[in-house]
Formats: C-alpha cells, structure tokens, sequence
C-alpha cells in the first residue's frame, strides 16, 4: 500500500492494537484540534494544581508559574508538548529533556517535572475521546516497533521493504 509514514503508522497501530493498548477505532486529531487540546491541558492541569497546593506536583506547579508566570508556563508546556518526539528521543537514548550549559536551576527542574505529569493528563484526555495525534502515531509505532520482537517478525512477514519519501517532514 501506498501512503504517508502517519497512515503507515496508524495502519500499524490498528492492526496491533491490543499489543499498544489502543482502540482500533481511535481517531486522528488534526493539527488545530491537537494544540487546542495542548493548551487547554496545560491551562487545567497548572491552574488545578496551583490553587490545590496538596502534592509535590502543586509545588512543582508554583515553581514553575512563580518563575516565568502562568500564562508563559501554560505556553513553555505547551511547547514541550509540541516537541515530545523530540522529548521521548532524548529520554530513550538516556539524555536530559532541557538542554542547556551547566546545572538546570531548580525552577527548569520543576518544569521538567510537570511535563511528565502534564503529557500524562494529554494522554488521558486523548484517551477519553479515543483520539491520537500525529506525534502519538509515530511515537506508539516507534515503541512498538523497538519494544516486541513479535510484531517485528510479523511486520517483516507483510512488509519486505518499506520506501520512506520525505521523512523530514516527519520531524
């Protein structure tokens, strides 16, 4: 079949969906839907979190909105969002997520912190409308792909060469 790496991937995802533990049935977000859904995220989860003040993630939170405020700290995990393939890469391959000269201040480490826990309140509320973006397509079938030896024989069964045109524009 002819198609996109993202229908290749999603192709993928479907066809082994107990394997990622997704609804075969899931539905793509487009671009805009996807960084509305970001947004609206990283607004909820700081804005809960900072006025619960109950757990380290609230400490985390202040950090964070009392270092750069809110409305910057909604837009710098958002953008972090926007880069988790990027973010899951370095985390692979055993590298920090921020990347700077010299010791992360404790406000960076803080922000580190909330990612993790922000792309998990993504993930969840990705999974109550049983959607997945662009970036979950590639990222899932990567960490299928790398994670179970199975499919990989199956995949190589289907597939004995697989022609990837304009890559880059995969990031």
């Amino acid at each position: 079949p002819i198609g996109t790496i993202h229908s290749f991937c999603a192709r993928l995802l479907r066809r082994f969906s107990l394997e990622v533990g997704v609804d075969p049935s899931f539905r793509i977000l487009d671009e805009l839907e996807a960084q509305t859904l970001k947004t609206k995220v990283c607004e909820q989860w700081l804005w809960t979190k900072i006025s619960e003040n109950s757990d380290p993630t609230s400490s985390d939170a202040g950090k964070v909105v009392g270092h750069w405020g809110f409305s910057r700290a909604v837009g710098l995990l958002t953008e972090m969002l926007n880069l988790r393939l990027l973010i899951e890469h370095r985390k692979a391959k055993g590298e920090p997520i921020l990347n700077r000269t010299g010791d992360l201040e404790e406000p960076e480490l803080a922000l580190e912190r909330c990612y993790e826990y922000v792309a998990e309140a993504y993930d969840a509320e990705k999974a109550k409308i049983n959607a997945l973006d662009y970036d979950d397509l590639l990222l899932r079938a990567w960490k299928l792909l790398k994670g179970n030896e199975q499919v990989r024989q199956r995949v190589r069964q289907t597939y004995k060469r697989i022609l990837v045109d304009e890559l880059q524009e995969s990031d």
